[in-house]
C-alpha cells in the first residue's frame, strides 16, 4: 500500500515538473539548453515511479545491492551535473570565470559599497552567489582572485550529501531570484 502511494505521489510530482518546465519554456523564462536536464529527470522519475522493477533490474545489472543505493548514486551524479551547469551559467551571467561562487570574501570599492549598503541580499546564500549577480546587473566589474586555503586542523565538515543537495537547490533559487528582481541603481 505504501509503495503504491509513493508511486502515485512520484508520478504526480514528475508530471507537475514536466508541466512546469514546458510552461517556463513557453513563457520564455527558461532556455531550452537548461530545460533538457529537468525534462530528463522528470521523465526518469515518471518511468521509475510507473515501473519500479526497472530500478531493480538496472541495480542488478551494474552490481549495486539495493535500488535505493542506485537512486542515491544517480542523484549525486545529477547534483554534480546541475552544480557544474550552475557554475558555468553564473560565469556567463557575470562575464568572468567564477570557480568559487560561495566564497564569502569580498573586496569592493566605494560604488560597490554604496550599492551593497542598499541592496545586499539578506537571504541565505544571498551574500555569496546572489551578490555576484546583483553586482553584475548594477554594472560593476567582478574579478576572481585565487587564495590559498589551509587544511582543516580539527573538527569536521558541516556538510553531507543531503545538506549539499539542499544547498545546491538554494543556490539555484537564489540565482533565479537575483535574475528576476529589478536591477539595483
Amino acid at each position: 500500500m505504501i509503495a503504491s502511494r509513493l508511486a502515485i505521489v512520484s508520478i504526480i510530482t514528475a508530471v507537475a515538473a514536466l508541466i512546469l518546465v514546458f510552461e517556463l519554456l513557453r513563457r520564455r523564462r527558461l532556455r531550452e539548453k537548461y530545460a533538457a536536464i529537468w525534462v530528463v529527470i522528470a521523465l526518469g522519475t515518471l518511468i521509475v515511479a510507473a515501473f519500479p522493477q526497472i530500478l531493480r533490474w538496472v541495480a542488478d545489472l551494474i552490481g549495486i545491492q539495493t535500488p535505493s543505493n542506485l537512486l542515491f548514486f544517480g542523484s549525486l551524479i545529477v547534483l554534480f551535473a546541475v552544480s557544474l551547469q550552475l557554475s558555468r551559467a553564473l560565469s556567463g551571467i557575470v562575464g568572468t570565470a567564477v570557480t568559487d561562487p560561495t566564497s564569502g570574501f569580498r573586496l569592493v570599492h566605494r560604488r560597490a559599497l554604496a550599492l551593497f549598503a542598499e541592496h545586499y541580499p539578506e537571504e541565505y546564500l544571498g551574500d555569496t552567489v546572489e551578490a555576484l549577480v546583483v553586482a553584475h546587473r548594477a554594472g560593476l566589474t567582478i574579478t576572481q582572485v585565487p587564495v590559498s586555503m589551509r587544511v582543516r586542523s580539527c573538527g569536521r565538515a558541516s556538510t553531507d550529501p543531503v545538506r549539499s543537495a539542499v544547498y545546491l537547490l538554494r543556490v539555484v533559487v537564489a540565482v533565479g531570484l537575483a535574475m528576476v528582481r529589478r536591477v539595483p541603481r
